[in-house]
């Protein structure tokens, strides 16, 4: 037991939220990395249950799988939010058993909410912008799957990545 108590994640001097985060990582981030990536049989997003529309976060779960096993175009591909979380997910990983990563956190913590905020709000908006793609695209003589079907192979998922890709950065 004692053994353990020097790690971050499991010391006395910890503070509650970081440890919070520790643990939300620690769990979300084993979910993501060992989600099943074709799915599972029926849905468990309510908005699109309700509306039958992708909600902001669709693909997340996807994305966020796919950047945790260094596929970042794949994760583009099914959410930019994915390499985000990812990478938050990383980081408080790394705050569990590296007190330097932790005493960032402490510093910068006060700003949290704000950047939760930031998040939610680039989320909002990135679905806002693919549910008037799909609402619309087709009236415009835009190309895209039915429904959200985004991905319907490996293949599609980088093909349409690597054009994405180049298309903001303009290599590959």
């Amino acid at each position: 037991m004692k053994q353990l108590q020097r790690l971050p994640i499991f010391s006395p001097d910890t503070s509650p939220e970081l440890r919070t985060w520790q643990w939300l990582a620690l769990i979300g981030g084993s979910v993501a990395f060992f989600l099943p990536v074709d799915g599972i049989e029926y849905s468990i997003c309510f908005f699109y249950n309700l509306t039958g529309l992708p909600c902001p976060g669709c693909g997340m779960s996807r994305a966020t799988h796919y950047a945790l096993h260094l596929e970042p175009l794949h994760a583009f591909y099914h959410h930019p939010g994915g390499l985000l979380a990812a990478l938050t997910i990383v980081f408080f990983l790394l705050t569990a058993i590296w007190r330097p990563a932790g005493a960032l956190f402490e510093r910068v913590k006060h700003h949290t909410a704000t950047a939760l905020f930031a998040v939610a709000l680039a989320m909002v908006g990135f679905g806002l912008l693919r549910g008037i793609a799909f609402a619309y695209g087709p009236l415009w003589g835009w190309t895209l799957p039915s429904g959200f079907q985004v991905v319907l192979s490996d293949r599609i998922a980088a093909d349409g990545a690597q054009a994405i890709w180049r298309m903001l950065f303009g290599f590959q």
